[in-house]
C-alpha cells in the first residue's frame, strides 16, 4: 500500500512533453510572425515572396548625402546696395498708392484672418499670396516656430508630418486685441513677395486649369464652366487652353473698382487687394525675381538665425512631390532605407567635384529658363496684342506698383 501512494503521488499527467513542446512551439510561432511582419522583402525574379508590412520610417542619421550640402548665406549680397533697393521699391509702392487718392484702399483688410501672418516673437508680419513663393514662406514660418524639432530635418516640413501651408497660416493668426494689432503694425517688420503678374497667371493655369486632375474639385468644375462659355466646339472636352482661360479672366476682371470685387477672381487676385499695401506700411518688397538675394537681406537684417542654414528638402513643389519630404537629398548604407530605390554604387557613379556641380547647376538653370521662355511664348502667341493689353489694364495697379511691364508678352503675341 505504501509503495501504490508513493507512486501516485509521484506521477505526471499523461503526454506532458507533447503538450509542453507543442506549447512552445506555437508561441515561438506567434513571435516569429509578429517580428518578419515588420520585414521589407522583395522578390528575386525566380522566387515570389510576400510583404506583410512595408519599413517603418528610419529616424537615424544618414550617413552621406547624394548632393553638395548647401553652405550657409552663399551669396553674400551687399546689405547697403539691398537696402537701397528694398527703399526705392517701398517708396514706388507707397506713391502709386498716394496717386490713386485712396481708391486701392481696403482699411480692415490687415486685420483679417486671411491676410498676415502674425510671427509676434520675432516681430515679422507676412502676406502670403498664392503662386508666389507662400509654400516657402509659409514654411519658413514653421521652421521659425521650431515646428518638429524633434525629427530629423528632412521630415519636419512634409505633409506626412502634419506640415502645411494651412497649418502655418493657423500657428500665427493676428492678436486678438485690436490694440494689440495696431502696435505691432507700427513696431514689426511687414513684407510680401510678387512676381510678374502674367508669369503668375500662367503659372495658375497650368497647375489649375490646364490640370485634369486639379485638386480641389472646383478647379475640374471650374474647367468645364470656362469650356461652356468660350468653346465653339462643345464636343472637345478637353481641359481649357490659355486663350480660353484668358478671355474668361477678362470677363471678370472687366471694371472691378474696388479690392473688395476682386474676391470673385480666384487664384489670380491683385496683389494690392489681397496684401492691402494702401493700408499696411510694408517695409520689404520681395520679389521672386531676386528671391535669393531679397531672402538673403530680411534672414541677415533681422538676424533670423533659424533660416540662415540653406535648407532645400522642404522646397514647396506644386506637383506634390513635396508631400513624401525631398529624400533623394540622403543615401544610407542599407538599400531598403532608401525610398528611392538608389544605392551606393549608382551614387558613387554620379558624384563629381563641387566645381562640376557648380556648373552643371548653371547650365541646367540655363535650360530650364530657356524652356519657360519657350512655355511662355506657346502660351501667349495663342492672344493678340490686343487681348495682352487688355489684360494688362486689368491688372494695372500691380504693375505700376510693383514695376513690372508687358514688353516680353508683347513680343510673343500673334
Amino acid at each position: 500500500m505504501a509503495m501504490q501512494c508513493d507512486h501516485h503521488s509521484y506521477s505526471r499527467p499523461p503526454n506532458w512533453l507533447e503538450r509542453t513542446f507543442l506549447y512552445t512551439f506555437g508561441l515561438s510561432g506567434l513571435v516569429i510572425l509578429l517580428h518578419t511582419s515588420s520585414l521589407y522583402m522583395s522578390s528575386n525574379g525566380s522566387q515570389q515572396l510576400i510583404i506583410l508590412a512595408p519599413p517603418r520610417p528610419y529616424y537615424g542619421k544618414p550617413s552621406r548625402p547624394t548632393t553638395a550640402r548647401p553652405k550657409p548665406m552663399t551669396l553674400n549680397i551687399d546689405m547697403a546696395e539691398h537696402a537701397a533697393m528694398m527703399e526705392a521699391r517701398v517708396e514706388r509702392m507707397r506713391r502709386v498708392c498716394r496717386q490713386y487718392s485712396g481708391a486701392l484702399s481696403n482699411k480692415n483688410k490687415p486685420y483679417s484672418n486671411r491676410t498676415l501672418m502674425w510671427d509676434v516673437d520675432h516681430k515679422l508680419l507676412y502676406c502670403p499670396l498664392y503662386k508666389v513663393a507662400s509654400g516657402t514662406w509659409t514654411t519658413n514660418f514653421l521652421r521659425l516656430a521650431k515646428y518638429n524639432e524633434d525629427l530629423p530635418k528632412w521630415q519636419r516640413f512634409s505633409k506626412l508630418h502634419g506640415a502645411s501651408e494651412s497649418v502655418s497660416r493657423g500657428m500665427f493668426p493676428p492678436p486678438k486685441s485690436r490694440k494689440l494689432q495696431k502696435k505691432l503694425l507700427k513696431e514689426s517688420t511687414k513684407f510680401l513677395v510678387v512676381r510678374h503678374p502674367f508669369d503668375r497667371i500662367i503659372s495658375a493655369f497650368t497647375g489649375k486649369i490646364a490640370n485634369p486632375m486639379a485638386k480641389p474639385r472646383f478647379y475640374r468644375d471650374l474647367q468645364q464652366d470656362i469650356v461652356k462659355e468660350y468653346r465653339e466646339d462643345q464636343s472637345d472636352k478637353s481641359p481649357p487652353t490659355f486663350a480660353e482661360y484668358i478671355h474668361y479672366l477678362l470677363d471678370l476682371t472687366e471694371d472691378i473698382e474696388k479690392p473688395q470685387d476682386w474676391r470673385a477672381v480666384d487664384c489670380v487676385q491683385a496683389f494690392y487687394s489681397v496684401c492691402a499695401p494702401c493700408d499696411v506700411e510694408y517695409n520689404m518688397v520681395m520679389k521672386l525675381e531676386t528671391h535669393d538675394e531679397d531672402t538673403e537681406f530680411l534672414i541677415r537684417k533681422l538676424e533670423l538665425t533659424e533660416l540662415m542654414e540653406p535648407f532645400t528638402m522642404w522646397k514647396h513643389n506644386s506637383k506634390g512631390l513635396n508631400s513624401i519630404g525631398d529624400y533623394d537629398y540622403y543615401l544610407y548604407e542599407e538599400e531598403w532605407r532608401n525610398p528611392l530605390n538608389m544605392n551606393i554604387e549608382q551614387v558613387q557613379a554620379q558624384e563629381t567635384s563641387e566645381d562640376t556641380l557648380a556648373a552643371e547647376m548653371v547650365s541646367d538653370e540655363e535650360r530650364r529658363r530657356r524652356e519657360k521662355s519657350e512655355y511662355k511664348r506657346a502660351l501667349f502667341s495663342q492672344l493678340s496684342r490686343q487681348e495682352v493689353q487688355h489684360l494688362h489694364d486689368n491688372y494695372k495697379a500691380d504693375f505700376e506698383m510693383f514695376g513690372y511691364d508687358i514688353q516680353e508678352f508683347l513680343d510673343y503675341a500673334s
